[in-house]
């Protein structure tokens, strides 16, 4: 398969349609509709938050404490939100996160209460120039399945700003995010009655 690259498969991108024009040939249409939807994750600004490291918007601590506190921290709400989306949209988790150089954010994750699924590869490659790039190239090599990209910054991510939940990088994931990235894959927030939309966590960011 040729190398793909965001400018040539922009349209592709945003129609979910296959690059490779043998691809119906090879079957390529019966593999995609049995894909599941793939998420591809940032973690700063959407999972660890400045707000679930205890600061306030403007960068007072929210309560006094004595100890140093981290510039940002796993806000276990974001985790049940992501909960939330992969649990109603069956979705795959794809790490496009800088964590995904050194670190292994499977493990990282899982001990903080994810509870759903990355995908077999489940992180884009680090060969730039930019994270678009790296997320198409990533959906080339895995016949286009349909996707959403959840990151607190859009300057990289132009080509996909149609499949993007942008967060906002204090709180980071809230319930609108779910309701946007649930419609994004077609599903119904009528489904999310069931599953509890934030599961036990108030509904504002």
């Amino acid at each position: 398969m040729p190398e793909l690259t965001t400018s040539a498969t922009m349209e592709d991108a945003r129609g979910g349609r296959l690059c490779n024009g043998n691809a119906n040939e090879m079957g390529g249409a019966s593999l995609k509709e049995k894909q599941r939807p793939v998420l591809f994750l940032d973690i700063d600004g959407v999972i660890c938050t400045r707000k679930g490291a205890g600061w306030t918007r403007d960068g007072r601590p929210i309560l006094r404490s004595i100890r140093r506190l981290p510039v940002r921290a796993i806000d276990p709400k974001t985790i049940k939100y992501l909960n939330t989306i992969c649990s109603v949209t069956d979705a795959e988790v794809v790490v496009s996160s800088m964590w995904r150089i050194d670190r292994d954010v499977r493990q990282i994750l899982s001990s903080r209460g994810f509870q759903g699924d990355f995908h077999e590869h489940w992180r884009t490659d680090a060969d730039g120039p930019f994270r678009s790039d790296e997320i198409a190239r990533w959906l080339g090599k895995h016949n286009w399945p349909e996707h959403i990209v959840i990151d607190d910054k859009e300057s990289e991510l132009m080509p996909f700003l149609d499949r993007l939940i942008k967060t906002n990088n204090y709180c980071g994931l809230r319930a609108s995010d779910v309701d946007l990235a649930v419609g994004l894959l077609g599903f119904s927030r009528d489904l999310m009655d069931g599953e509890g939309l934030t599961q036990g966590v108030e509904s504002s960011g």
